[in-house]
């Protein structure tokens, strides 16, 4: 059924209090490699529409949202819409929560999200990245095992009862490759999985190189050794998640149901700060992102938002419903975030001995109790003399204890949602060997 006539559906409904219909039409292609030679090639054509009916109710003197969301098939007659209308409509008032309203429409300054994958065929761009994938595969002792690419073009409509009619094309590119690596002691396999939204061949290939030398240390490693407390650098995914705790830290969500106690204008990475201070921005365009918006889910039109200023939080983001709650102006749903380098080049912060951890087995980042960690897949220490590659053993400390004597390297790192310093470096964390 055509969205129109869904829409005209709903609008004739006397026992709902507003809507919300999100449609996507998802074109992707596929292709998955066995070492060079191609075992599958697909491409799929979806158009998904969610409906979400809400239902305001009150209920000793207060007032209480109800909501319940629901998926029309294009193929389903009208006897099938109405029913599953009336069935989320009664699940709405078991999914009850205190009252926000709905968003109501605003000007669109953006129309369009910047990404080079318009520039040719979903296809030409499939066979780029595969090009570039396999450039990097030229090493006697390894091989790329296997590979799977994916490229999306989306488009998405997000319409709901108050008459926000927005819509918005975005790509979206995947790719999982294994390599292996074969030493005479033994065979090392590492798999990665790497999100863009837009294409970057050299950044590709390196990124495959990285993996292979990553490979290569790992199988001729050393195991970690029991250091206790020791400098600990971190790099790449690692930080970008263990900064993603003061993103989550800052969110209205988290202020409102007391997982966070920051407080707009005050220090929310402790008191008596003695390494580098904390600069973040939200960017709903950050480039090269897979999770570029223009609006949220809610029709929340998304700006820049710069949330912590050296070390102090400027304000909370959130989207429209705990941004009521709280009180504030709804900032939206991004899910990009910056952060402003170091006063340090990594040169200069590897001059005394450290550990750094360039790959975890799986690295831990509670966003709630700030507790990180994880088994160590490869890292490279360096005792004052020489530097050799380990692993084994792990790493553990919390982030708010350590906070306020961290350090940012000046170089950066783009890691899809993240674009931030590429190091952190702590001075005492707790170093299990193998």
């Amino acid at each position: 059924m055509k969205i129109d006539r869904i829409i005209d559906i709903l609008n004739k409904r006397i026992d709902i209090n507003g809507w919300k219909l999100k449609q996507t039409n998802r074109e992707t292609y596929e292709q998955y490699y066995i070492k060079r030679d191609l075992e599958m090639n697909r491409a799929k054509n979806i158009e998904d529409i969610y409906l979400t009916v809400y239902k305001d109710f009150y209920e000793e003197g207060s007032q209480f949202k109800g909501s319940s969301t629901t998926t029309i098939h294009p193929t389903m007659t009208k006897s099938e819409v109405i029913k599953a209308i009336d069935e989320a409509t009664y699940a709405s008032r078991y999914a009850k929560v205190e009252y926000y309203p709905l968003v109501k429409p605003e000007h669109l300054d953006k129309k369009e999200l910047a990404s080079n994958f318009k520039d040719k065929s979903l296809e030409e761009y499939l066979s780029l990245m595969v090009e570039a994938i396999f450039k990097a595969d030229d090493y006697k002792k390894g091989l790329i095992n296997s590979t799977e690419v994916f490229l999306s073009k989306i488009n998405t409509r997000l319409i709901n009862s108050l008459g926000i009619d927005y819509s918005v094309e975005k790509y979206m590119a995947e790719v999982e490759f294994i390599t292996n690596w074969n030493e005479d002691k033994e065979e090392i396999e590492l798999f990665r999985h790497i999100d863009m939204g837009e294409f970057d061949g050299d950044k590709l290939t390196k990124e495959v190189q990285e993996m292979f030398e990553m490979s290569k240390a790992r199988a001729l490693s050393k195991p970690t050794p029991a250091l206790g407390v020791h400098r600990v650098i971190l790099t790449g995914e690692s930080v970008k998640q263990l900064l993603k705790y003061y993103y989550s830290q800052s969110n209205a969500a988290f202020v409102y149901e007391k997982y966070s106690n920051a407080s707009i204008g005050k220090s929310i990475q402790g008191e008596k700060i003695i390494g580098d201070k904390i600069n973040m921005t939200l960017k709903p365009h950050l480039k090269g992102s897979s999770f570029q918006s223009i609006f949220d889910n809610d029709g929340v039109i998304l700006k820049d938002i710069n949330i912590i200023k050296d070390g102090i939080l400027n304000q909370y983001w959130g989207n429209q419903r705990y941004s009521y709650y709280l009180k504030m102006e709804p900032t939206g749903e991004i899910n990009n975030y910056e952060v402003t380098h170091g006063m340090h080049s990594i040169e200069k912060l590897k001059e005394t001995p450290y550990l750094e951890v360039v790959s975890f087995s799986s690295f831990q980042m509670d966003e709630f109790t700030g507790d990180f960690g994880g088994e160590i897949r490869l890292g490279w220490y360096y005792d004052g003399n020489k530097t050799i590659p380990v692993s084994g053993g792990s790493i553990s400390g919390n982030i708010k204890e350590k906070q306020n004597e961290l350090y940012l390297s000046k170089e950066m790192i783009s890691i899809n949602d993240y674009f931030g310093p590429k190091h952190i470096v702590f001075n005492d964390i707790v170093v299990a060997g193998n």
